[in-house]
């Protein structure tokens, strides 16, 4: 569709104006302001700038401009925050030829899931400067704060965010003795002939343990569970006891984390047991593991007490990946981050479908400041 816009031209000072469209957009003149709101929605739908190019039959640079014509409210913070990172981009340094990547902090309401907001970088200067742009009340209002064990996380939460419950997510810490434990079967299987049979019953017991602990119940299936590992790793002998120590020790850690506690007091002495057997062994990596839960001691107990964890964050950053993965990654910070809080932030985040009423009265708002000034002049 073709349109012919009148432009009038002023008699006493020669300005020329062209007459205001009412059906165009201010962010493009080859679009009006309905396919202006359909890109929005497009994009709200977790599509690509090409879907939606491709879709709206316009250019990738008119998708991108009514991307940055988005305007973004001021970001709330929730009563559960949530904090994790992606990868933005991977790059080689010139002089020296290594790599270094780029993650961008994300901010989560640990309630709903919704994407709060993305802070380029995850450095502690990065989060005291995101951090800084909310009142004392507005802190205050975070009751709990769970991340992975990023010190600068919890760093960051503990200066600002002084009345909220702190955790760790009881999950990482597992990944992390799952990694330990690894290291030790590769360490310590070597040469052994049963070796491949000890590492089917591990993975047996760990597929299995929601399976048992509902057929037990609550209180006797402990014991039934500690029997049960015992049965199944006496297949080692006195050369490998080492590795079955090792998978007994972090089976125990599961019964602990599966358990639900109610008393904080019961929950610590539990941990502080099984930490004090587990730094006993004769096994460096399993001991590596339990300095690592003695650090992060208090922040995960809180955690379980209050059965707080980022189980939401890490769903949300998942479809992020799988977006920047279709998209074929990410571009400028300041695009990505209302891409992405466009299609995973709460509703209300965004003021507005598109900036065009805002421009609109910024246009009006010039032009008659323009002209009062040429009265005064004359």
């Amino acid at each position: 569709m073709t349109v012919k816009i009148k432009r009038y031209r002023c008699k006493r000072c020669g300005a020329t104006k062209s007459a205001d469209v009412p059906f165009a957009s201010v962010v493009s003149p080859t679009i009006t302001d309905a396919l202006e709101e359909h890109v929005i929605n497009l994009l709200r739908r977790r599509q690509t700038i090409t879907e939606v190019a491709c879709a709206c039959n316009i250019s990738h640079d008119t998708v991108r401009l009514v991307i940055n014509s988005v305007h973004i409210k001021k970001p709330k913070l929730p009563c559960i925050l949530l904090t994790d990172e992606i990868h933005a981009m991977s790059y080689r340094e010139s002089d020296t030829g290594k790599q270094v990547c780029v993650f961008w902090a994300c901010a989560y309401d640990g309630a709903t899931g919704y994407l709060i907001d993305v802070i380029e970088g995850r450095d502690a200067d990065d989060m005291d400067q995101w951090f800084k742009q909310f009142g004392l009340d507005e802190r205050r209002c975070v009751s709990f704060f769970c991340s992975d064990m990023y010190d600068v996380y919890l760093n960051a939460a503990k200066k600002w965010c002084q009345l909220a419950c702190m955790g760790v997510d009881r999950f990482h810490v597992a990944k992390t003795g799952v990694s330990c434990i690894d290291d030790a079967r590769r360490r310590l299987q070597k040469g052994a002939s049963n070796g491949a049979d000890i590492k089917r019953r591990h993975r047996k017991l760990a597929a299995n343990r929601g399976k048992r602990r509902r057929e037990h119940g609550d209180a006797p299936w402990i014991e039934v569970e500690k029997n049960t590992i015992c049965g199944m790793l006496a297949i080692c002998d006195t050369k490998h006891s080492h590795l079955r120590q090792a998978y007994l020790t972090l089976q125990l850690y599961y019964i602990w984390q599966d358990h639900h506690w109610t008393d904080r007091c019961e929950c610590e002495k539990a941990l502080d047991n099984w930490i004090s057997k587990a730094s006993a062994l004769e096994v460096p990596e399993m001991r590596r593991f339990a300095k690592t839960v003695a650090r992060y001691k208090r922040y995960l107990v809180t955690a379980t007490i209050s059965h707080v964890n980022t189980a939401r964050a890490e769903s949300t950053n998942d479809k992020i990946k799988e977006l920047k993965r279709k998209s074929r990654g990410f571009g400028t910070f300041k695009e990505t981050r209302r891409r992405l809080l466009l299609a995973f932030g709460a509703p209300n985040a965004v003021e507005g479908a598109t900036a065009y009423t805002r421009r609109k009265k910024a246009q009006a708002t010039a032009f008659v400041s323009k002209s009062s000034k040429r009265k005064k002049k004359r």
